[in-house]
Formats: structure tokens, sequence, C-alpha cells
């Protein structure tokens, strides 16, 4: 709803499904904030959620959309130890991760000018354990992390030592902020 003085309120409705909030941030620092709605939805084994950034300028019915982001997506899958080539003993749940944020300070004007990062990871089981032995013991292990490398993603499971994989500082705080929005 817009509402302006000596004006008629103007009421948006938008049909979507699953928006679970609506809030609003100037994305593009002009001082004026704009409508952001955040969206989830999925099945078994994934989960996609993005946010619709929307502007709606004076004088017009309703308001326009700036730009679409996935934010956060998983998919669990056993089809991946095949799709790789790799076919271990035990077959323990795999998960590809894929965040897309912007950075601290990111200014977003537009759908094709959004400087997104994005964050690429895959979990065997829990991401806060070590990957099983089990599986690390396979001899097409290292193959099978090398090709998903080259896909871009990196391994999200705790190390042997118990230290979490290095992620730049500058990545993380992004991330962070972004979780804190």
């Amino acid at each position: 709803m817009r509402a302006e003085a000596g004006k008629q309120p103007v009421i948006w409705k938008q049909e979507a499904e699953c928006v679970r909030e609506v809030s609003w941030r100037d994305i593009d620092g002009d001082g004026t904030p704009e409508i952001k709605t955040s969206a989830s939805g999925g099945g078994s084994g994934v989960l996609i959620s993005d946010a619709v950034f929307y502007r709606w300028p004076a004088n017009t019915p309703e308001p326009e959309e700036v730009v679409r982001f996935v934010q956060n997506s998983y998919v669990s899958s056993g089809l991946v130890w095949v799709e790789y080539g790799f076919e271990p003993k035990e077959f323990p749940n795999f998960t590809f991760y894929e965040d897309s944020f912007l950075p601290l300070g990111a200014k977003c004007p537009s759908r094709d000018e959004c400087e997104l990062v994005e964050r690429k990871t895959f979990c065997i089981e829990e991401c806060r354990e070590e990957v099983p032995d089990t599986i690390v013991q396979e001899p097409g292990w290292p193959a099978f992390v090398e090709a998903l490398a080259k896909d871009g993603f990196l391994p999200g499971n705790l190390e042997p030592s118990g230290d979490v994989p290095e992620v730049k500082a500058e990545t993380q705080a992004a991330f962070d902020a972004w979780l804190s929005d």
C-alpha cells in the first residue's frame, strides 16, 4: 500500500507463492528504499529461496521489478555419484549448495548490473561432520572431488582437523550480512 498526503491510498496486490516476508531495503543507494519480497519453495530434497526487489515510483499504479536473484538453494541427490563417474561401495547423502548474495555496500540498480557473489559447495552427510572414511578411502575419491571443483563446487564438510574449509573474509562477511538482513 502506498499512502500519499491528500490522496487515496494505492494498494498493490500480487499473486505469488510462499512469500514469507516483505521488507524494505535501499539497494541502489538513492535514499529511497525498495520493496523486498522473500519467497521459498521446493520439494523433497530441494529448497530454493529468492528475493525480489521492486521500485515504486510516485504516480504509478504498481511497483516495477528491479532485480530478482537466488539467495540460497540446495539439492540432495544420490544421482551425483553416477553423474560424476564415482561409484563407492556406500552411497551416503550428497547435497549441493548454491548461494548468491549482494556483497556489503553493493549497488544493484538493475538486473544486469547486480554485483552478486556466488558460492557453490557440496557436503556429504552433514556439513558439520567430516566426510566418512569409507568414502575418502575409495580409489576414485580424489578424481571425484577434482571433477566437482572443475564445476565450481568446493567441499563444505569439516576437514579431518576439525576446521571449516577456508572462505575469504570478504565473502564470509557478505554472507553473514545477507543472513542478518
